[in-house]
């Protein structure tokens, strides 16, 4: 009988560490679904990151554009403007001189 017991005691140790072990095995198992759950979600993340910085930098190009587009088309404005100056300055001059040679020729 103590045969018996000694067989029976070492059944239900076994059991025992068969349901510990199996309990461990259920742990690691959700474990490694959580690490892989992790990893998707920083995968996503770092995909979606991603994507901001790309919408970023074509906005910027966009933005650098534009505003290259603008100093450009301000300085074509000021080269007409210093033309146009150039010019009146002339016709200035130019009305100066006969003003002069008509006070001139009055005092004679």
């Amino acid at each position: 009988s103590s045969g018996i017991n000694a067989e029976y005691g070492l059944r239900l140790r076994v059991a025992d560490l068969e349901t510990t072990v199996q309990a461990q095995d259920d742990h690691i198992t959700k474990m490694e679904q959580a690490v892989s759950h992790a990893e998707w979600d920083v995968s996503k993340f770092v995909a979606v990151q991603q994507s901001r910085i790309e919408e970023l930098e074509e906005s910027l190009r966009g933005e650098i554009m534009r505003r290259e587009s603008d100093v450009a088309e301000i300085s074509n404005r000021a080269t007409v403007a210093e033309s146009q100056l150039a010019e009146r300055e002339a016709v200035l001059a130019r009305l100066k001189e006969a003003h002069r040679a008509e006070q001139r020729s009055s005092e004679k």
